[in-house]
């Protein structure tokens, strides 16, 4: 079972909803955000093979999977940590 798999099971479990703009980063845990990239690296390897892009011998692909992967992972942290502060200033105005 993959880390994505077995954090959705954590999520349903814990009755937490995981949409995409959803804050999940109480329910992790150490080593989670760095698994999940592990994940996806391999998803993106598949996406870039179906778009027959040569990440094998190709400099400028070598990596490229597992840079996306930590961008995406990254980049939803952030939005998240933002969303909440958001969220609080507009608590407050209203």
């Amino acid at each position: 079972m993959s880390k994505a798999e077995q954090l959705k099971a954590r999520l349903e479990d814990l009755g937490i909803r995981h949409w995409a703009g959803d804050n999940i980063s109480e329910v992790l845990q150490n080593g989670d955000k760095e698994a999940l990239i592990e994940d996806a690296t391999v998803a993106f390897e598949s996406v870039l093979d179906a778009l027959l892009i040569d990440r094998h011998t190709d400099p400028n692909s070598k990596g490229t999977a597992k840079r996306l992967a930590k961008m995406y992972v990254m980049i939803q942290h952030q939005m998240q940590q933002h969303f909440q502060t958001i969220q609080m200033i507009a608590m407050k105005v209203c």
